[in-house]
């Protein structure tokens, strides 16, 4: 069966539900033009390349790298910006999935039995006895 749309995911690929759309680039491109800067003069004062500067203005995810490296441009082109980082690396996580740590499900790392809870807890006793720095 075929599909009879096509979207673009976090990573520019097809994806099979119509994706959100991302508004942070009006905000930076806006602050930018506030404070008079060329892309080229915030790419040199950010060390972020002008062409990932220019994508993140344009809500151009298929031009970006891995959402680890898009979070980090995002904190440091605010700052640069002298706009809080916190709302639009938010949006950005939100709009594309992205994971941080604090979505990890740490259940994975949980005891699931009695006698798993009883070794770990036996484990860090023993390890907090024969510790020394």
């Amino acid at each position: 069966m075929q599909r009879s749309y096509e979207t673009q995911g976090m990573y520019g690929r097809s994806g099979d539900k119509p994706a959100k759309t991302l508004a942070i680039g009006g905000k930076l491109r806006t602050a930018r033009d506030r404070r008079g800067y060329t892309l080229r003069e915030a790419s040199g004062a950010t060390k972020i390349s002008a062409a990932y500067l220019d994508a993140l203005e344009q809500n151009d995810l298929t031009k970006l790298p891995a959402p680890i490296f898009v979070r980090g441009f995002l904190r440091s082109y605010c700052q640069f910006l002298h706009i809080d980082p916190a709302p639009l690396v938010l949006e950005y996580e939100m709009v594309t999935g992205a994971a941080t740590h604090n979505n990890v499900d740490t259940t994975l790392f949980e005891p699931k039995t009695g006698g798993e809870k009883i070794a770990r807890m036996l484990g860090n006793l023993l390890n907090s006895l024969t510790y020394r720095p």
